[in-house]
């Protein structure tokens, strides 16, 4: 079996006859009909049924047919994408942001960098109220966006930092500490301010910022207790002295969102390598 057996045969079943399709490819109608016939005694089934002039796929036919043309089609495209552009996979970056766990950018990257050097990224974590998202190839998140692939990567703890720690923390000692953190506008922020709406609890911040570096450093130098996503900012976390919230600690799950008007080889493959990444994180 061969490549153009099985063109001829995809031409032949689209045309609705051999004449048609042996006309399209501007070879013989002799030719079109041998090499089917070569086809079908190789596989050793009836492809067609022949009536006069007329052809209709068998049973075996049909789901040959259905088989055969994805796989014609995405070799097709496959050729395509690599006719186009020699250099494409070296010359279209992929863009990523991070709206969540950019102190593992580095560590990332570094991975990447090592099992596919060919690939071009842009990295973005601050970003506009307005921006349009579906200018990334990947989100990084706590939010499913519709009209995209949304991945599970792992769900984490939100611990407690602070030199001002003496053990776990039940939820309504919260209240009652020194606390630093991000403002309303940051992705963690508002999944805490949910979670603590939930259980009734309120609390008062006594520092807030945009910046999570100031946050961290502010933390520190003893000023006061942070909110520490345990996964997302794992080497903080090693740092300076933990907590555990009692009795049920907020616990939030970070999302690969995937542009789905891209699915070419690179994109697959770091795709892959992502997963990978954060699998054993």
């Amino acid at each position: 079996m061969n490549l153009t057996q099985l063109r001829y045969f995809i031409d032949t079943v689209e045309a609705g006859s051999m004449t048609q399709a042996a006309q399209n490819n501007f070879i013989s109608q002799s030719a079109i009909s041998k090499t089917i016939k070569q086809l079908e005694v190789e596989l050793d089934v009836k492809l067609f049924d022949r009536n006069g002039k007329k052809l209709a796929l068998t049973k075996q036919g049909k789901v040959f047919y259905s088989y055969v043309a994805d796989g014609i089609k995405l070799l097709d495209k496959g050729v395509s994408i690599l006719k186009s552009n020699s250099d494409y996979l070296a010359d279209k970056p992929i863009s990523i942001l991070f709206l969540v766990s950019s102190p593992l950018i580095s560590q990332i990257v570094n991975q990447i960098s090592q099992r596919l050097p060919n690939v071009r990224l842009n990295l973005s974590q601050h970003i506009q109220p307005t921006t349009d998202l579906e200018q990334f190839d990947f989100i990084i998140s706590t939010h499913k966006y519709k009209q995209r692939t949304n991945i599970p990567l792992f769900t984490e703890e939100i611990l407690l930092g602070g030199y001002k720690l003496a053990g776990n923390v039940q939820l309504e000692e919260l209240q009652r500490l020194d606390l630093i953190a991000l403002d309303t506008s940051t992705p963690l922020r508002k999944y805490l301010d949910d979670f603590f709406y939930e259980k009734a609890i309120q609390l008062d911040y006594r520092y807030e910022t945009d910046d999570p570096a100031t946050l961290r450093s502010l933390a520190l130098q003893g000023v006061g207790v942070c909110f520490i996503p345990k996964v997302s900012w794992k080497e903080f976390a090693k740092q300076i002295p933990t907590a555990h919230i009692l009795p049920t600690p907020p616990m939030r799950t970070i999302y690969l969102s995937q542009s789905k008007g891209r699915d070419d080889s690179i994109f697959k493959q770091l795709t892959t390598e992502l997963l990978r990444i954060f699998a054993v994180l």
